[in-house]
């Protein structure tokens, strides 16, 4: 299996976990090669993410409080 559908697999499963390693993994080896921008936006990705599931995580919350 390549490691493309295993990401899509583990991605799915553990709610963009593997992405957010993987976008953080990468910025010291982007910045090692001259792409120094590229890994702050990496890192600006990863902080959005986490973000916005945290975001998402709150609203489903609220809105099972309303329901109960």
């Amino acid at each position: 299996m390549s490691r493309h559908l295993i990401a899509e697999k583990y991605i799915s499963v553990h709610s963009g976990a593997f992405l957010i390693r993987e976008l953080r993994e990468s910025q010291p080896y982007l910045a090692d090669g001259g792409l120094h921008q590229v890994g702050k936006l990496m890192l600006a990705a990863a902080d959005e993410i986490e973000h916005l599931q945290a975001r998402i995580r709150g609203l489903e919350r609220a809105s099972f409080v309303r329901r109960s």
